[in-house]
């Protein structure tokens, strides 16, 4: 819960707070994979070679890849119009939602660091994570514009992987101008 308090303090314009986020735990991992395997069945029904390649990468993470964190958080996004928009009905523009979405994950990452834990911001597939499927199995409205950025995978971190860990960043000098 830590975690989402954070999240719900990112900066937001017009105080949208268009964040919304899903918590799955190992039931809804597994749910969120059998979403994504039935919209590449759906995608590719004409070109079985691509779907068995597909489905058999898919299955190989399944058991791999996602067997390890111990939940994902989708990361979603309301659209509503904003309260000073009463008779047209305008919502803030896309960009600064989706900018008040990030901080809010930003947000997330540092208190889970904080916490230590491990958090990444996967994008999913793409096909999948963009789907009318996905979007109704997050109980999101497509409709209104609702959309699902990605997820965020959460798991306890080795003690030797952390100590192994070095971020690095190149020089801040190559990405800042003064101007006078």
């Amino acid at each position: 819960m830590a975690l989402l308090e954070a999240a719900n303090w990112a900066p937001t314009h017009g105080k949208t707070e268009p964040w919304r986020f899903v918590v799955l735990g190992r039931q809804g991992m597994q749910a969120l994979q059998d979403v994504t395997e039935g919209v590449y069945q759906r995608l590719l029904a004409g070109q079985p070679e691509q779907l068995q390649e597909t489905l058999q990468q898919l299955q190989h993470d399944r058991q791999h890849r996602w067997s390890t964190p111990s939940h994902m958080v989708a990361i979603c996004m309301a659209r509503k119009p904003h309260p000073k928009h009463k008779f047209n009905k305008k919502c803030m523009p896309l960009w600064e939602e989706l900018a008040a979405c990030a901080c809010a994950v930003q947000n997330m990452q540092l208190m889970a660091t904080s916490m230590g834990l491990g958090a990444y911001w996967s994008s999913w597939h793409d096909d999948a994570r963009d789907s009318a499927e996905m979007l109704q199995f997050l109980g999101m409205d497509s409709t209104q514009g609702d959309r699902c950025w990605g997820f965020l995978v959460l798991g306890v971190v080795r003690p030797e992987v952390v100590r192994s860990y070095r971020a690095s960043r190149g020089p801040v000098a190559h990405k800042v101008a003064f101007r006078d």
